[in-house]
């Protein structure tokens, strides 16, 4: 029995030994990442690579570019999405169904109207329910501001069955008091059913009413002393007027497409008008993959149509398609011109012409508002950066300086700029463009410079263009600089 003891001391020992060691060591957990987890086969994250070496994901785990980007999917339900603002509140619900075509086809819905629910035309929130047993009845849904809603019961014509007034003058536990007389009902479930006001009766008693909801003035915010902020007034006297960004306007009031660009310049949005007041976006993006010893390019349209209250009606993309390839580790272009290789659409040639350039955007963004300094003290408005398919030709005309080093007006590749609008169907109202090929100058001497030629200044101090795409390209010590007005 001694020996036993012995023995099984000796192991608390050894275990309360090792234990004090191990917690004697510093964590050390090794880094995943460090022995390249990140490069593992089947990570979603990773499942291939642009040609520049940048990370693209998987289109398993991309949003479907048709959806808005603050619809989201209601979780449980089929092709159900709830539509939030810009403060992440729910304003309404929409449901989509997919035509024979390809087509999604949007509507408003209400996830509170169960299925079983018939709508009766020409009453409004009045609807018609078949019941297990054959029998018909009748109900109006009503909403309350703080989203709660409830059903009551009507006939056909929606003429409410039963009275929320109640008997004698008394107030019951479920009205509270909204302004003066008027009471909102609340039911068990702590939902406003109605509205009923208290009047008295000349024999001092009192009975109920059944009222419409009142307005209630709504207060509001307190004023700021110009004295607590002396610069308040100046500063609204200050404010720039905003531009109208409405589809099928330019701003000035004249209808036209507008066009504009997003994703870092790989994805360009056409918005054009429809004649009963809604409008047709057309949204264009290209991809590049790796497959084998190709690099190849796809296009894809999303065409949406939106009423006139801004409503997405349908939806259709169109591809992937393939507008182009070329080897992996061959570049697009060679010294030698050769028209054949332009690809048929804007953004195809974009992606093609532009791949591994540099484009020095902030130096562009200087060199506009130097321009628009100037154009402010002669009391010119200022111009806007262009943007969709036309800083698109910018770029490709900046590219094609660049990548045959030139500075001529009458591409190899392209010819002239109104050649060049024309091959992609490109619209722009008498278009003009300065060039310029040069090294290590700064906004303020690119500005200089334009400004000192007088074809040039004709073109960026003209009270006839509204906007400008510049593009600056830097290739082996050089800028090769773009600007198209329009």
């Amino acid at each position: 029995m001694k020996r036993i003891t012995c023995l099984f001391v000796a192991m608390v020992a050894i275990f309360l030994s090792a234990w004090a060691y191990k917690f004697s060591q510093p964590l050390n957990p090794s880094d995943a990442y460090a022995n390249g987890a990140d490069l593992q086969d089947g990570a979603w994250w990773n499942l291939g690579a642009n040609v520049d070496g940048t990370v693209i994901a998987d289109s398993n785990w991309r949003l479907d570019p048709e959806i808005p980007e603050n619809y989201i999917p209601v979780l449980g339900a089929d092709e159900l999405y709830m539509v939030v603002d810009e403060g992440g509140n729910i304003v309404k619900y929409r449901k989509r169904t997919r035509q024979e075509d390809g087509t999604w086809v949007w509507e408003d819905v209400n996830p509170d109207i169960p299925e079983h629910y018939e709508k009766v035309e020409g009453l409004e929130n009045v609807y018609r329910i078949l019941e297990a047993d054959g029998t018909v009845r009748y109900v109006k849904y009503v909403r309350n501001d703080d989203d709660t809603f409830y059903f009551v019961d009507v006939d056909e014509n929606g003429n409410p069955i039963r009275s929320i007034i109640p008997e004698g003058g008394d107030i019951p536990e479920n009205f509270v008091r909204i302004t003066g007389n008027i009471y909102a009902v609340y039911n068990e479930h702590g939902v406003i059913i109605g509205y009923v006001e208290r009047i008295q009766n000349p024999d001092g008693t009192y009975n109920w009413v059944e009222v419409d909801k009142p307005d209630i003035p709504v207060s509001q915010p307190v004023k700021i002393s110009e004295e607590l902020n002396p610069s308040s007034s100046q500063a609204l006297e200050n404010e720039t007027p905003q531009v109208s960004s409405q589809p099928g306007s330019t701003g000035y009031g004249t209808p036209g497409p507008i066009y504009i660009i997003v994703d870092e310049n790989k994805s360009a949005t056409k918005t054009e008008p429809k004649s009963d007041g809604g409008y047709i976006e057309t949204e264009t993006y290209t991809e590049t993959k790796v497959s084998g010893d190709y690099t190849i390019i796809y296009e894809t349209t999303i065409t949406r149509i939106y009423d006139s209250a801004g409503n997405l009606v349908s939806t259709k993309k169109d591809g992937p398609n393939e507008i182009g390839r070329h080897g992996v580790g061959v570049t697009s272009e060679t010294s030698s011109p050769n028209p054949n290789r332009i690809e048929s659409t804007i953004g195809g040639e974009y992606v093609r012409v532009t791949n591994g350039l540099r484009f020095n955007t902030t130096l562009a963004d200087s060199v506009l508002a130097e321009l628009n300094a100037e154009r402010a003290s002669e009391n010119l408005p200022p111009l806007s950066m262009a943007d969709g398919e036309l800083y698109q030709a910018a770029c490709i005309k900046a590219a094609d300086m660049a990548i045959y080093n030139h500075s001529d007006y009458d591409s190899p590749m392209y010819g002239t700029l109104d050649s060049m609008l024309v091959m992609f169907g490109i619209q722009a109202e008498s278009p003009s463009e300065t060039l310029w090929k040069t090294s290590g100058k700064s906004a303020a001497q690119i500005h200089a410079r334009f400004q000192a030629q007088s074809g040039s200044y004709a073109s960026r101090m003209s009270s006839l263009y509204s906007e400008v795409a510049i593009a600056i390209v830097e290739k082996s010590g050089y800028q090769y600089i773009v600007e198209v007005f329009n």
